[in-house]
């Protein structure tokens, strides 16, 4: 039984859309249903239903989801297994996060993970939220951070904090109002905003919005960004500013500034939360979910 058909089948049923299972599996189209093929061929039963416009899991494709992640997780439990019989291998942890402004949260928490054993190597991946759970559940990714209010409730799951990230006020460190320490919103009614695109950022765009309008701030969007690398580099330049959640008072990796806002703290509060499926089975993960680990970081 080859495994890794399996995992393509798992993605196929998750996702039941050959393009977007394929991107996640870095695969062609051609090439995923070529192996779902090969794996009906060998099971002798039909797992999808297949138009040119939809894809559906057949009865049998419903039955077989129950055994093909008993299959994986036994084989990525033997996989962990033999990395800690020898001990020359590395114990990689693949971490997925999503938030704009969490760069220095990733490396602190980071190191943090890797400080719980000698040769723990943390890989990263950085995807929108809406894919990031499932890529969780089916065991692509080890964990996660997430702010708190995007921790998505399912039972497999389990989280902890780690840090806190309430809404900021976001300048460039060149910006008038830089050196400020804390600010109203009523204050930045001329000030150009950017935001992250409403269309691919819909929950982050929105919840901007309506913070700012709960203060009697109608937000001058000079600039509406198509992604957060884009959405950085415009508030870097000096000519706008923005809103965000934001842990800690500076962001080494930019060259911006942070201030708090003069807001009820129900308003602006927010916290970054580790979240891990309970069906893993890396020792690293059970090192973290130690009653006496110290999870709080300071980045």
């Amino acid at each position: 039984m080859n495994t890794q058909r399996l995992e393509y089948f798992l993605a196929l049923a998750t996702y039941l859309n050959y393009s977007h299972a394929s991107q996640e599996l870095y695969i062609s189209q051609p090439a995923l249903s070529k192996q779902i093929a090969l794996l009906e061929e060998e099971l002798g039963v039909k797992l999808f239903y297949r138009t040119k416009r939809s894809v559906s899991l057949t009865p049998e494709g419903y039955a077989c989801i129950k055994y093909a992640e008993q299959v994986v997780v036994s084989c990525k439990e033997l996989s962990n297994w033999a990395k800690m019989a020898g001990s020359s291998q590395p114990l990689t942890i693949r971490l997925g996060y999503y938030g704009v402004m969490l760069q220095d949260v990733v490396f602190s928490f980071m190191q943090q993970l890797t400080s719980l054993q000698a040769n723990a190597q943390v890989s990263l991946c950085q995807k929108n939220i809406n894919v990031l759970p499932e890529l969780l559940l089916n065991g692509s990714l080890d964990m996660l951070l997430l702010r708190d209010a995007l921790c998505p409730e399912r039972k497999e799951f389990e989280s902890r904090i780690v840090c806190q990230a309430p809404y900021k006020l976001i300048v460039s460190k060149q910006h008038p109002l830089a050196g400020r320490k804390k600010i109203s919103l009523d204050q930045l009614t001329h000030e150009p905003f950017a935001v992250l695109s409403g269309k691919n950022y819909t929950y982050t765009h929105n919840s901007l919005i309506r913070l700012c309008h709960k203060y009697g701030l109608s937000p001058n969007i000079t600039f509406e960004c198509p992604d957060p690398q884009s959405y950085i580099m415009t508030v870097q330049s000096g000519n706008c500013v923005t809103i965000c959640h934001a842990p800690g008072s500076q962001l080494r990796a930019y060259n911006i500034q942070l201030i708090d806002l003069d807001c009820d703290e129900r308003d602006i509060s927010s916290n970054i939360l580790a979240v891990w499926n309970k069906n893993n089975t890396s020792p690293l993960i059970k090192k973290f979910c130690a009653p006496d680990m110290q999870y709080l970081l300071d980045p």
